[in-house]
């Protein structure tokens, strides 16, 4: 079915067949591939078009030449619209790595923070596990 979907032109089911997800390469180990990706990307600047926050995201962030400060800025536009997943997502490859730097390990706290007073959920725990880990 998640074929036939990013078939379609699903573009989340179509990222799901990206070569870099580890749950397409456990259960579709032949059908990952850079092309799905691609197509992906199509569909969410397609959608992006709408004003689609998350498809804004994605197009942006699924650019093959994507750098640092266009990656960040995505993050940002994408918090600002309410739109608080990446910027989670950001802080928690920070807080999780084995030896983060101080400096970076406190602003991710901030982020994760900025995202929990406008209620959302996934950052409260992030928090929560970032608390009990200390």
């Amino acid at each position: 079915m998640l074929i036939q979907s990013a078939e379609l032109g699903n573009p989340y089911a179509a990222l799901f067949f990206a070569p870099d997800n580890h749950q397409c390469q456990m259960y579709f180990p032949n059908d990952c591939s850079e092309e799905w990706v691609e197509k992906a990307q199509k569909l969410f600047a397609e959608k992006a078009k709408t004003g689609d926050v998350r498809a804004v995201y994605y197009s942006t962030t699924l650019k093959p030449d994507l750098t640092h400060k266009e990656y960040i800025d995505a993050i940002v536009q994408a918090a600002e619209k309410h739109y608080y997943y990446p910027l989670v997502e950001y802080a928690n490859k920070i807080i999780n790595e084995d030896k983060p730097n101080k400096n970076m390990e406190a602003m991710a706290v901030d982020l994760l923070n900025y995202a929990r007073f406008n209620n959302f959920v996934p950052a409260i725990d992030a928090l929560g596990n970032y608390e009990a880990n200390q």
